[in-house]
């Protein structure tokens, strides 16, 4: 259906799940987009309910669930799955999670950056970091090349360990190694 233009792949999911979770009338009454937010509501909370009592007798806002407006409905399930227990290993990753983020911000801090937004994903971490600020860091590393290992930039310890082959990357120094976070 994709392919010939006539529904996405997300909304022909919508319209599969209210077609077994919500009946014709009811849904013709409420509208596809409510009648999902009240399907995603009833899934999240804990209560054995369907889509179908919550339209017959939920009341959002001061008003029925049916006469909701949908952005009240996502919100009221937003609320919920942040009320549900959340398991261990879930526990163990947000906080883990907590932690990188931390650090980046700390690291980003010390060498002078201020990032506007940090997030943390399954297989990876994006900063935001606004572009007058990142003038003076990459005016130092005028000349130096970065490779998929990164960029060695840390002073030749033994404590330190080194993240590419010394042959693979030029060492900086100097004005460059200053604009970059150091390792206390």
């Amino acid at each position: 259906m994709e392919a010939e233009g006539l529904l996405s792949h997300t909304q022909a999911k919508k319209l599969i799940a209210i077609v077994r979770s919500v009946p014709r009338e009811q849904a013709l009454a409420v509208g596809q987009e409510r009648a999902y937010a009240l399907i995603a509501l009833s899934s999240a909370t804990p209560e054995p309910d369907s889509a179908a009592e919550l339209i017959a007798h939920r009341v959002l806002d001061g008003q029925p669930a049916a006469k909701a407006s949908v952005r009240a409905i996502e919100a009221a399930a937003k609320g919920e799955r942040a009320k549900a227990p959340k398991t261990a290993a879930a526990k163990a990753k947000a906080k883990a999670d907590a932690a990188v983020e931390k650090t980046v911000r700390a690291m980003l801090r010390a060498s002078g950056l201020k990032a506007t937004t940090v997030s943390v994903g399954r297989d990876e971490v994006r900063v935001v970091v606004p572009r007058t600020q990142m003038d003076k860091p990459l005016e130092a590393m005028q000349g130096h090349t970065l490779s998929p290992r990164g960029l060695d930039v840390w002073p030749r310890r033994r404590s330190y360990p080194v993240r590419a082959h010394p042959r693979s990357l030029p060492v900086l120094s100097g004005s460059a190694r200053s604009a970059l976070p150091s390792r206390a």
